[in-house]
């Protein structure tokens, strides 16, 4: 026969109590303390003589007080066991006044006196530190793996826009290039590409983009990426000066200088009116401007070192104008273009009157002058599509697409007229420049080929020098 169990003591439930882990607190139906251990009061900094008898809600935050006995009510209707970590966010109030987070589980105790409520608190502090710190390191792993993305996504683009940068042949597509990638390398930010041409004093916009306003030319000396080589940026640094070429209003700036060999080629350049539009990631645009300065800028260098030398190739190195080299072969390609079209062409031929007495007059520096001059004008007074060009000393040669002889008389008139014109007016005492003698051509009815064309624009000039020079002949129709 098994011996009967014994009972435990009522000291053996003290003892019980006081050894949970956790503070105990239990009420009754009413929601009246009725009992709590030691580490209750060590918790919530109430002796248990002070919390037998109160209501519960003396433990609640004043915020949630007056709502806390309907849930309180909904327990003791429908009373089950409810762990901890069950989602809800609690807090509890110290003696002192302070808050504090906690974990609660409920346990119902029915007994012959009524049912009871047993509630086991946590100091759930150190636990929501370390989800707050989790979230944390969370949130500062998903903003590396953003910013590496978007690094990524820089280099990229960066290594696309390069790749294609070296592959242009002129200056200019380069500068369109730069003004295609700067506009998503930076974010969506207004901007530019700024490009010191040969023949300007400062640098002129070659191309924008966000609708950057005003996009006028300026002078190297005011941009500070340029005087000091690095990239300049405009921002919270106090000593920071802003570069005299933009607005006065500009709240954020970063100027990206495009300088290789020593020669400045340019500057890129993004700015805003107001630091809420600044981008967010600003050490990413300062590193990007970096590697902007060091990819681009020996990339522009070489294409203008190419253009430069392609130039030297078929340019005229004193009128800056064609030479007889692109010329003959500009000429072919012209030609063939008008008979596939069936257009008309002119060629005008013209000559300097009296040259050599002007320069024998005036020296070679003189001489010089005159033709350097005439080279401008002609290159401001034709249309993009002529050729223009210097045959030799002082002759000159406009090939004129899609025109017909009475237009190119026309044309070379108004020319001799505005030449003769400004060599009145030109002041010095080089004046008056020598006027134009010129002798126009047409296909197909002066000739169907180079060589014909030439030679019977050569005789109109002929004719011009004969009838007194400082006028135009054109050649008549072939019968």
């Amino acid at each position: 026969m098994e011996p009967p169990i014994q009972r435990p003591s009522p000291d053996f439930y003290a003892e019980l109590l006081e050894a949970a882990p956790d503070g105990i607190v239990v009420v009754d139906d009413r929601g009246t303390i009725r009992l709590t251990n030691r580490k209750a009061e060590l918790l919530l900094g109430w002796t248990r003589e002070e919390l037998v008898g109160k209501p519960l809600e003396t433990l609640v935050p004043l915020r949630a007080r007056a709502g806390h006995p309907q849930h309180r009510d909904g327990y003791v209707r429908d009373p089950r066991n409810r762990p901890m970590g069950t989602g809800l966010e609690l807090t509890a109030l110290r003696a002192d006044g302070t808050e504090f987070p906690v974990d609660i589980s409920l346990s119902p105790l029915v007994t012959d006196e009524g049912t009871f409520v047993s509630a086991a608190v946590r100091d759930a502090s150190d636990r929501k530190r370390k989800e707050q710190e989790l979230r944390d390191a969370n949130a500062q792993l998903q903003s590396a793996v953003m910013d590496l993305e978007a690094r990524s996504r820089d280099m990229s683009a960066l290594s696309r826009a390069s790749q294609v940068l070296q592959s242009c042949a002129r200056l200019d597509e380069a500068m369109q290039v730069i003004a295609r990638a700067g506009a998503g390398l930076f974010e969506g930010v207004p901007g530019g590409v700024f490009a010191i041409l040969p023949d300007h004093d400062g640098l002129v916009p070659a191309a924008t983009w966000g609708g950057l306003s005003p996009a006028e030319p300026f002078r190297a000396e005011d941009c500070w990426a340029l005087r000091t080589g690095q990239v300049h940026q405009l921002g919270n640094d106090a000593l920071t000066l802003p570069c005299p070429h933009m607005p006065s209003d500009t709240a954020w700036s970063v100027c990206v200088p495009l300088i290789a060999q020593n020669e400045a080629i340019g500057v890129v350049h993004v700015r805003v009116a107001s630091h809420d539009d600044a981008p967010p990631a600003l050490h990413r645009i300062e590193e990007l401007a970096n590697l902007v300065r060091d990819q681009w800028s020996l990339t522009l260098a070489n294409i203008r070192l190419r253009d430069t030398l392609r130039d030297q190739s078929i340019r005229d190195a004193l009128t800056g104008l064609f030479n007889r080299r692109f010329l003959d072969e500009s000429f072919d390609r012209e030609l063939e273009r008008a008979r596939r079209r069936k257009q008309q062409l002119c060629v005008a031929v013209m000559d300097l009157d009296h040259f050599k007495l002007f320069n024998d007059t005036y020296g070679h520096h003189g001489g010089d002058v005159v033709l350097r001059n005439l080279g401008r004008f002609l290159l401001e007074s034709t249309r993009g599509e002529d050729v223009v060009a210097r045959f030799g000393g002082e002759e000159f040669v406009v090939i004129m697409p899609d025109t017909s002889l009475a237009d190119g008389i026309s044309r070379a008139q108004h020319l001799a007229a505005e030449w003769q014109r400004r060599g009145e007016t030109a002041g010095g005492v080089l004046q008056p420049f020598p006027t134009l003698s010129i002798g126009v051509a047409e296909y197909p009815s002066s000739g169907d080929g180079k060589r014909d064309l030439f030679a019977a624009a050569d005789a109109a000039l002929y004719e011009a020098k004969a009838q007194g020079r400082n006028r135009v002949v054109g050649t008549p129709a072939s019968a």
